[in-house]
């Protein structure tokens, strides 16, 4: 069986086979945790908070043969730990100007 793969960060992404041929997929969505701040005492010029990621919205109940691509931050949250469909692009490719223009394959977190 084939898998689908459905990209869940807001960027198209250019992923590279193990044979190098490029693959475009579309984002058909945006899935990403919740963020909260606390602000702390300014660090000389600088406002200072700590960050907190919890909840992940945009999130698609597992289904089968069917993975999703989300960004690495959002991948991290325990509630994505959890799931075996979740994957992050893999190692960025860049052109000759160190611009991102794909990554090869993807990872798990």
């Amino acid at each position: 069986m084939t898998t689908k793969f459905i990209n869940l960060t807001p960027h198209t992404l250019n992923i590279q086979d193990q044979g190098g041929n490029m693959y475009e997929i579309v984002s058909s969505g945006y899935a990403r945790a919740a963020e909260t701040r606390t602000q702390l005492d300014p660090e000389g010029p600088f406002a200072v908070s700590t960050v907190c990621y919890g909840a992940v919205t945009g999130l698609p109940d597992p289904a089968e043969n069917t993975a999703y691509i989300v960004s690495a931050l959002t991948a991290q949250t325990l509630e994505c730990q959890a799931r075996n469909d979740i994957f992050v692009p893999g190692p960025l490719i860049r052109d000759e100007s160190g611009k991102p223009i794909g990554c090869i394959g993807l990872s798990r977190i």
